[in-house]
């Protein structure tokens, strides 16, 4: 199975470490909406990697910062444990790419493990109780005229006593995720295997053409399956569909359809819904947001008044807690041309069925060029052309950042 491999060194060259004149680390601002809150800023500490610096602690509240670890490339790869109280990142330094553990209250870097130069990237899973962390080392291997990824190396951490440990698997895959059902997710070549944690082999085999999704109970998962059409010409058109079977991918059906030509679902934090955009079927321009319901097999479409950063669309993103969903609308006349340069940010609150616009049209450079980020269930990030920015559902303000924060907590 192919992977990309994630560069982020275009990104973080348009990040600079300059800082504001009264504050160290971002500005904090009231929107501009006439329902804007009148509290006092928003503060944060977190982590953050700082371009030919390395990793930084900082916290704005007490104008302090420090250096966790130096780097030389500004290539990294990161998991959050599922109580977000512990980052696992990997950097690269010199002569190898490095493994670590950042714990907080305090902020502390544990570093853990090293591999060599042919070690391209690291891939990383946490169990659900946060106590071990899964990962390995893996590179390319050339076949003919295609790359593929091959296993350097696995391991798993003790993430309370900090013990490391090797882990063998039989087939060299490289790791995806962990189900709560106690089995880790990896795949090789065009397989997915669920590996049995106790004997190292695998206990199911998923033969999938794309790579399945699990839901965070681990009970579910969808994937994408091309359906094969000529057009006018005669030429062979593959439009996806949505696909939906249990964990040991048996009893699957069809989801969503090709008239729908699905992109980018996303689990709910509850496994019940997949959140996703469609194709509208009003307007052949525009792509809706929509909603599939796990338990009553239904597919709900929003209005067209809703629609999904046209004309290229972006997943939604839920909150840790599922309350709120996080997508782009586009405003103004449809017809007029362009008009995907009008797009707000919006945060729907899922339990009353209220939304809320954060920003309104672009940050400084696109929105959608970026990513977006929940830190926890109240503070989700944008980035834009050099600036990444936070913002505070509950308290109604935003912070833009010119350091590229890996991780951050409220702090008041």
């Amino acid at each position: 199975m192919e992977k990309t491999i994630p560069f982020l060194i275009p990104i973080l060259l348009c990040f600079g470490c300059s800082v504001q004149e009264n504050l160290q680390y971002g500005h904090t601002e009231q929107p501009s909406s006439d329902n804007s809150s009148s509290l006092d800023r928003t503060e944060y500490a977190g982590i953050s990697l700082r371009f030919n610096v390395g990793i930084m602690a900082f916290d704005q509240s007490l104008q302090w910062d420090s250096l966790l670890a130096s780097t030389t490339s500004s290539f990294f790869s990161e998991a959050l444990s599922p109580r977000r109280d512990k980052l696992a990142l990997a950097y690269q330094t010199t002569d190898s790419l490095k493994v670590c553990l950042i714990t907080f209250d305090p902020i502390k870097l544990t570093a853990i493990n090293s591999m060599g130069k042919k070690a391209f990237s690291v891939a990383f899973a946490w169990n659900t109780d946060d106590s071990t962390l899964y990962f390995n080392y893996y590179g390319l291997k050339q076949i003919g005229e295609r790359s593929y990824t091959r296993n350097l190396g696995s391991y798993y951490l003790n993430a309370n006593s900090m013990q490391l440990h090797y882990l063998k698997f039989s087939n060299g895959s490289v790791i995806e995720g962990y189900l709560p059902q106690g089995l880790l997710v990896t795949s090789y070549g065009d397989a997915t295997y669920l590996i049995n944690l106790r004997t190292g082999r695998p206990s199911h085999v998923l033969r999938s053409p794309n790579s399945p999704t699990f839901s965070p109970d681990g009970k579910w998962l969808f994937y994408f399956e091309d359906r094969t059409f000529l057009n006018e010409y005669g030429e062979e058109v593959k439009i996806p569909e949505l696909y939906l079977t249990d964990f040991r991918g048996t009893h699957r059906k069809r989801i969503v359809d090709y008239a729908y030509r699905p992109q980018h679902p996303v689990w709910s934090p509850d496994s019940r819904t997949i959140a996703l955009d469609v194709q509208s079927q009003k307007w052949s321009n525009i792509r809706d947001l929509a909603f599939y319901d796990v338990d009553t097999g239904l597919l709900s479409v929003q209005s067209s008044t809703k629609q999904v950063n046209v004309p290229s669309s972006t997943e939604p993103h839920y909150s840790p807690d599922g309350r709120f969903l996080f997508y782009y609308v586009t405003v103004g006349d449809l017809f007029v041309y362009p008009y995907w340069q009008e797009i707000d940010a919006v945060v729907e609150d899922l339990r009353f069925g209220s939304t809320q616009v954060i920003n309104r049209g672009s940050l400084p450079g696109n929105p959608t060029g970026g990513f977006v980020r929940w830190f926890d269930d109240n503070n989700v990030a944008l980035s834009a052309t050099g600036w990444l920015t936070v913002f505070n559902v509950a308290r109604g303000t935003q912070t833009t950042f010119k350091d590229y924060p890996l991780y951050i907590r409220q702090t008041n």
